[in-house]
């Protein structure tokens, strides 16, 4: 009988170990935006925090931009679901912190060594609003040009492209037209945002000029829109239908395929040599292109002093090992890891010369602007309206939800 007593007692001892144990574990909701190519990497970053820390435990969740920024809102609103910690773009900030949908990252910075002196300044000064921090970056991303270097070889001019690093839109026109009698498409049409809006800031183009109100409906975007017509026009682009970069570009069909950095990832089993360069530009001497950074941030919610450290060291630990972020093709912003001669291999190392010449919007409407722009996609480039009636539509439709805030 005493043995049975003594056996019983030491599986309850056991048990309530064991519940200990799983009660001092602290569990962060972590939402993302990484729904691409880029994503693999981060859900192994956060297995690999997970084994690292025991006494934590990270749940990835992956949503589309759009999804998240409908989501996370409506989460603080009704007090239910709302993340520990989250990803979004840069250029949302300013505007979640004026409803008030934010938490300042007090806690977390004092439960960690976070300090301006470790991150690339292009995604640390991001992270400030009047005076208090709301953010710290995971890295800095841009819109760049993948180059075919097997077809540019075929197709190339009398003076190299590349021979200089920067792409011309002189140049990779007159790359298209070889190609293109060939039957192979130059010049692959993407995401319409990064591409008309850093085409847009080449010609000098401000997305407002009194912080407020949007201003595109301009010469300076019809000269865009006009522009990237007529090469569709000229045979030089993909068409309507096309698979530009899983189909055209990744099969080896076309010589110049824009896209985001974060793509690198679908193109390391690429069979045949692929640069990534700065996206084309107007004027050589006047580099500009779109970019963006993924901040983490806290929406607002009750926490606790665990779960905030928790936070701290899960951001630290990113920071420190975000070697495997920098491998889906990101310009990460720990500085440290920039430095590393790992880092300065990869394709995308040479951006970090281009820091001045990344155009990161600060525009508190730019989230209404761009949700308007997205899915107006090529519509003037594929003929279905004028370069006037796409800015025009674009113009009036921001406008009116500005009005409605």
């Amino acid at each position: 009988m005493k043995k049975l007593l003594a056996m019983v007692l030491a599986l309850m001892m056991v048990f309530a170990l064991a519940s200990a144990a799983i009660a001092e574990t602290v569990e962060l909701d972590f939402w993302t935006v990484f729904t691409g190519e880029d994503g693999v990497n981060m859900d192994q970053l956060v297995a690999n925090f997970n084994t690292a820390n025991p006494g934590i435990k990270v749940n990835h969740m992956k949503m589309d931009a759009a999804d998240l920024y409908t989501k996370a809102p409506l989460a603080v609103t009704t007090g239910e679901g709302v993340p520990d910690v989250a990803i979004i773009h840069a250029e949302r900030i300013a505007q979640f912190v004026k409803d008030g949908a934010l938490l300042p990252f007090t806690d977390v910075l004092a439960n960690g060594d976070f300090a301006a002196e470790q991150y690339l300044s292009a995604g640390w000064d991001l992270g400030e609003i009047d005076g208090t921090r709301y953010s710290l970056p995971l890295d800095v991303h841009s819109w760049v040009c993948y180059v075919n270097l097997d077809l540019l070889a075929t197709y190339d001019l009398e003076t190299p492209v590349l021979a200089d690093s920067i792409l011309t839109w002189d140049e990779v026109k007159a790359v298209s037209e070889k190609a293109a009698a060939d039957q192979l498409t130059g010049l692959c049409l993407t995401w319409n945002r990064p591409y008309l809006l850093s085409m847009y800031y080449q010609l000098g183009g401000k997305l407002t000029e009194d912080g407020v109100t949007a201003t595109v409906n301009n010469d300076a975007f019809i000269k865009v829109l006009d522009d990237l017509k007529a090469m569709h026009d000229a045979g030089l682009t993909s068409v309507d239908g096309d698979d530009p970069f899983g189909g055209l570009f990744v099969a080896g069909m076309a010589v110049f395929c824009p896209e985001g950095i974060w793509m690198n990832n679908g193109l390391k089993e690429a069979p045949f040599n692929y640069t990534m360069a700065v996206f084309p530009q107007y004027d050589a001497n006047n580099v500009k292109f779109w970019a963006s950074s993924h901040q983490f941030v806290e929406f607002k919610k009750e926490t606790t002093p665990e779960k905030q450290a928790a936070i701290a060291t899960f951001l630290a630990y990113v920071r420190d090992n975000s070697m495997l972020w920098a491998e889906a093709g990101q310009t990460v912003a720990s500085l440290k890891l920039l430095e590393d001669p790992a880092y300065q291999d990869m394709r995308q190392a040479f951006l970090s010369s281009y820091g001045s010449n990344m155009q990161v919007s600060n525009y508190i409407n730019y989230g209404l602007l761009v949700d308007i722009l997205d899915p107006m996609g090529w519509e003037n480039t594929f003929g279905r309206m004028t370069s006037a009636e796409y800015v025009t539509a674009l113009q009036q439709k921001v406008d009116e939800k500005i009005a409605a805030k």
